[in-house]
This record gives C-alpha cells, structure tokens and sequence, in this order.
C-alpha cells in the first residue's frame, strides 16, 4: 500500500490489534488474524490456488489498519472494522487518439481512483446488472 487512506464516510468502529514485533504494516493495508496478533494481507502464506487465498483471507479478514507498525514495534495498532475508504491506487496505462480524429495520442490510466464500500452503498454505486455479481460475492463469503 501507498500508505495513505482517506475516510469518506460511515462509522469506522476501530478496535486496538496486537502486532507482531517482526511485522511491518502500513496505514491502508487490509489485515488478517494470524492466532493472535493482526497481519497485512501481503503476509499471508499462499494456499497454492486464487480461490483458496480468497476464502483462507476472507476466513480471517479483521479491518484496514489506520496505524503504521515498524519491525520491532509490539504497540498495539488501530485497525477500522467497517466505514468507506478510499486508497491511493497504481494503475496501468492506455494509449488511445484523444481528442477523436485529432491524431494525437495520449496515454490514460485504467483506474483513477479504489474505494471500499459496504453491501447497501456498493449496490447503489454500480449498473443494476452488476448487483447479482454483489449477491453472489456475499454468499460466497457467508
């Protein structure tokens, strides 16, 4: 992560979590339980397949950390259990002739901007043929 989050809005109910003192984290990582201290999800030992990454994260998913940790540090971080954020994101790019019939072409990203939603304000947010992709990811996720 970028280190950088910014709040947009709904409650973050925070929680203190336990870090590991040979744990790096950094503010917007998306952390996991690890037996009992909190972890990025960088961290996480791979589970030889996407789909079993997925569930074993999803399993264990605690919040976005509102705190840095450096190796070494055992304090205790802020960690936002729910709310809107928005992170600083890397995108790749496109190159497309702009404006049309111009000749010119110019380079665009993919992404400008990544944010988290709850279920409720993500089912707002995109097409209505998108909502069934939302139910089915909630289900999976039990």
């Amino acid at each position: 992560m970028s280190d950088n989050l910014r709040w947009r809005y709904g409650e973050t109910n925070p929680v203190m979590m336990a870090v590991d003192s040979g744990t790096v984290i950094e503010i917007g990582d998306l952390l996991y339980m690890a037996t009992d201290d909190a972890r990025p999800a960088s961290a996480q030992p791979d589970q030889a397949s996407e789909t079993n990454n997925q569930l074993m994260f999803a399993s264990k998913f605690v919040g976005v950390a509102m705190q840095k940790s450096r190796a070494g540090d055992t304090t205790p971080i802020r960690v936002a259990t729910s709310g809107v954020f928005e992170f600083d994101a890397v995108s790749n790019t496109f190159e497309m002739v702009w404006p049309p019939g111009s000749g010119r072409v110019r380079e665009f990203p993919e992404i400008d901007r990544v944010a988290w939603f709850d279920v409720d304000e993500a089912k707002r947010r995109v097409k209505a043929t998108q909502i069934p992709l939302i139910e089915r990811l909630v289900e999976a996720l039990g």
